[in-house]
């Protein structure tokens, strides 16, 4: 932070009171020049309040553009409203429009993106863009950018694939959000080591040592808090900066690593010669998901991954053909398809052509269950070896057990454009049923 924003920061006016301080864990985020920067931070702690101080300072000294997206739309116009705040406490003049038309996921119809204009220091005019976080807004400006709650960001990957590409013409990036679970970006940013990013984390506890109280001036209960929450879980995300797997997250990323070896396979080594039987499993989809072939050769009584296979925007004709790639190897005893909607015509056409080879199973929930648990026995028995792949890892880690309001357990993952739709651990699941079925037609069993 510049002396001249410092002294603003000490001394400006603002609608709340009389100057604008900041706490300890603030002034870090402030003073800290890095290009990149990532906040693993407690909710309600004065995060927005100090990007949205950065951004501001920053625009009005450099006349530099800055695109700011959060979660959802209204989060988005509130962290530009927490901006504007500042620009009034530094009694700066700035023009408020409307621009282009963005679609918004979350309300599925466009919405006018808002673009504050204002004169700077640089004697430059700068703008400030609020825009609904999805790919094609990140690519649409250039110019530094802030990830508001990344964390929670629909497609994250691609949206952040958009806004890194900034990064490479000197632009800064600021990413901020609390946790969720393990299998997103902003988890990887924080714990991975040596990626560029100057990393902040501040629990709510440590907010509190260093000052944060109610604003009445109270002193503010974490018990309560943690009362209130309901569950363990939501606690440690939401206020202790905790990167939790959950409870409901049926193959803990701790049980994923466990089976993860490097003499198993992502694709086919070259010149390999299988030695054990082979047992395949498909998941299919045509655009919205991943089409993923899943290959286990069973050696001894462990199943070794030799090949995982994902297919975006395939036909239904060139996804068979990959499927008789396998089907052609005698050593391949079965081959699990997902028959469920789309998928039943090719699995119809395979089991005609193949044989009882070929197991066409239906996505019930009875299904689901029963396979899921087959997976994970395997992964807890320790037989079964999978490649190390951080994609592998998130997919498999995506899936979570609901509880339906009859008490009957759901199995479903968040969708996501990079990675599917857990579709490599239906594929992975499946395959590990046609191994597991014993030695008669496994269709008998699943559908």
């Amino acid at each position: 932070m510049s002396a001249a924003a410092a002294k603003r920061a000490a001394k400006a006016p603002s609608d709340r009171s009389p100057a604008i301080t900041f706490l300890p864990y603030q002034k870090r985020w402030l003073q800290d020049r890095a290009p990149l920067k990532v906040w693993n931070k407690s909710r309600q702690i004065g995060g927005s309040f100090a990007v949205g101080f950065e951004v501001a300072d920053h625009a009005l000294t450099t006349g530099q553009d800055w695109l700011v997206m959060s979660r959802t739309w209204p989060q988005t116009l509130e962290l530009l409203e927490t901006v504007k705040k500042h620009l009034k406490a530094f009694n700066t003049a700035y023009d408020d429009l409307e621009g282009d038309e963005i679609w918004d996921e979350d309300q599925k119809k466009p919405v006018k993106v808002r673009v504050v204009h204002l004169a700077s220091a640089a004697g430059r005019k700068a703008r400030i863009i609020a825009s609904p976080s999805n790919p094609d807004s990140a690519r649409s400006w250039a110019g530094n950018r802030v990830l508001d709650e990344s964390a929670f960001h629909r497609d994250q990957d691609e949206t952040w694939k958009a806004s890194y590409g900034s990064v490479l013409r000197g632009f800064l990036m600021r990413v901020i959000s609390t946790p969720n679970g393990r299998a997103n970006r902003f988890y990887r940013l924080c714990t991975e080591e040596a990626n560029g990013f100057s990393k902040h984390r501040t629990t709510l506890e440590d907010a509190i040592r260093e000052g944060l109280c109610r604003n009445d001036g109270s002193p503010i209960d974490v018990e309560e808090i943690r009362r209130g929450c309901g569950d363990e879980e939501t606690f440690l995300q939401e206020f202790c900066c905790e990167f939790v797997d959950g409870a409901l997250s049926w193959l803990g990323f701790d049980l994923i690593a466990s089976v993860e070896s490097r003499q198993a396979t992502l694709a086919v080594p070259e010149k390999w010669i299988p030695q054990g039987s082979l047992f395949g499993g498909m998941d299919v989809a045509r655009r919205a998901h991943n089409t993923v072939i899943w290959i286990w050769e069973r050696l001894g009584d462990v199943l070794w991954t030799r090949a995982i296979e994902v297919f975006r925007n395939k036909s239904f004709a060139e996804q068979e053909h990959e499927a008789e790639k396998w089907l052609q190897r005698k050593k391949l005893r079965r081959f699990a398809i997902d028959a469920t909607g789309m998928g039943g015509p090719s699995a119809e056409r395979l089991r005609k052509k193949y044989g009882s080879r070929v197991e066409e199973v239906t996505f019930t929930q009875d299904r689901k269950e029963e396979m899921a648990d087959l997976i994970r026995d395997r992964f807890e028995a320790k037989t079964a070896r999978i490649p190390i792949d951080q994609d592998l890892r998130a997919d498999l880690g995506s899936i979570k057990r609901f509880l339906g309001a009859t008490g009957k357990p759901r199995f479903d993952a968040v969708a996501s454009e990079a990675l599917g739709h857990g579709d490599r651990f239906w594929a992975g699941a499946m395959g590990i049923a046609a191994a597991d079925s014993g030695h008669g037609d496994v269709g008998m069993a699943f559908g």
